[in-house]
């Protein structure tokens, strides 16, 4: 009976990861129909469900329990499906950018993303991406939230395509154990503050798409500091890698 539950259970979280496939199809209605608040919502609640299925994932030890399915393969689908094609096509149709570069930045979008996905050396073993990790829906709904004018957008979407090619760490940031060098007590601590915080800038920007388009000032400060403590970090990662190597080498 606990072999059942467990099973069952197994499969109700790769359920939950090939739910958000459904509800990029739901967004992906409401874009075509010109509901972009509603498919805003829609996309940031497929962030949402990848930021804790593989939680689930790994607290279930889902892949012990179903060894003959593919549960990264399928997270690949959806995330691919939900990081990259819904918000390109969101940008095309939004009616935020001029038809030249709305067309541009999903370009780049996608072929950047389609590259970074494809390498074989996406993660490090502590579950580093190397290269930036193709967080489009996140850019996508920040540009709308924060309400950035085209000659700011539009040099990011290309310098983000630009970084998928670029042997630079980004960190997961719901994952412990991020800065290997520091001590353990304040690795532990950055890790536990980084997750914290992350946890809390998704909420904040779920709340803020889902008050949109009514605006409020401190949700939009808390977000715009996470993201720059964010790139602060994962640069200060890349240092210390960096350094790391050149150590041993010598």
């Amino acid at each position: 009976m606990l072999n059942y539950v467990k099973l069952c259970s197994a499969w109700g979280v790769h359920l939950f990861t090939a739910s958000s496939g459904i509800i990029a199809l739901l967004a992906f209605d409401a874009i075509a129909l010109g509901n972009f608040n509603f498919a805003l919502q829609l996309i940031y609640l497929t962030v949402l469900i990848d930021a804790v299925d593989g939680v689930f994932a790994r607290k279930l030890q889902v892949a012990k329990l179903i060894p003959n399915f593919d549960g990264a393969l399928l997270d690949y689908i959806i995330d691919f499906t939900t990081w990259v094609i819904l918000p390109a096509f969101f940008l095309l149709k939004c009616n935020k950018l001029p038809d030249f570069w709305a067309y541009s930045c999903a370009v780049a979008i996608v072929l950047s993303s389609a590259y970074q996905f494809c390498c074989r050396d996406l993660k490090n073993q502590e579950n580093t991406f190397k290269r930036w990790p193709s967080a489009r829906s996140v850019v996508i709904v920040c540009f709308i939230l924060w309400d950035l004018p085209d000659f700011m957008f539009v040099p990011l979407v290309f310098l983000l395509s630009l970084l998928s090619f670029v042997p630079i760490y980004f960190i997961h940031s719901l994952r412990f154990n991020l800065f290997s060098d520091l001590e353990k007590k304040k690795d532990f601590l950055l890790s536990l503050a980084l997750i914290i915080g992350s946890i809390l800038f998704n909420l904040s920007v779920f709340f803020s798409v889902y008050h949109y388009p009514e605006k409020f000032d401190f949700h939009l400060l808390y977000q715009k500091i996470c993201v720059l403590v964010y790139f602060f970090l994962s640069f200060l990662l890349t240092f210390q890698y960096k350094s790391s190597l050149r150590r041993q080498t010598m």
